[in-house]
């Protein structure tokens, strides 16, 4: 959820995943270093952090499952 909460008021289930990449940000980037070496450092944790949000690797992974057969109808 963006407010940061989940549907029963506690913290949303990817919010850990986001401390870790702003903790991971605070500590690999500085205020004068322009060269986003923090944003290269980071980029685990927020493939991680977007793995939680969207799931696609997950879809990708996943076979796909075929629908279930009736039991007891003629085709």
């Amino acid at each position: 959820m963006a407010s940061g909460y989940g549907l029963h008021g506690g913290p949303g289930r990817c919010f850990p995943f986001w401390q870790e990449v702003l903790a991971c940000y605070v500590v690999n980037s500085d205020a004068e270093d322009n060269s986003g070496t923090g944003r290269k450092k980071c980029g685990p944790a927020l493939e991680d952090y977007y793995e939680c949000l969207h799931h696609k690797k997950e879809v990708r992974t996943t076979p796909q499952h075929q629908p279930p057969k009736l039991v007891g109808t003629s085709s």
